[in-house]
């Protein structure tokens, strides 16, 4: 028998989702950042261990695209 995310309770279902798509080893935008995904399984904690010149703005700070790309993973 297969299970789909729809046999799923919901919060198991919005787990399976979030996890899924924040994998930064799938997600051409994370790599490029250079974000990592950062245990414990089963939640998802991502941080930006450096940031780059190429990713900074005019204070110099994180550009607020970087911020906003974080926070939508």
């Amino acid at each position: 028998m297969t299970t789909t995310v729809n046999d799923m309770p919901e919060a198991e279902h919005t787990s399976a989702l979030v996890g899924a798509a924040v994998l930064p080893d799938r997600n051409a935008l994370m790599r490029f950042i250079g974000a990592a995904q950062v245990p414990p399984p089963g939640k998802v904690h991502v941080r930006l261990p450096q940031i780059r010149e190429e990713l900074l703005n005019q204070l110099p700070a994180a550009h607020g695209g970087v911020l906003m790309t974080l926070l939508d993973a």
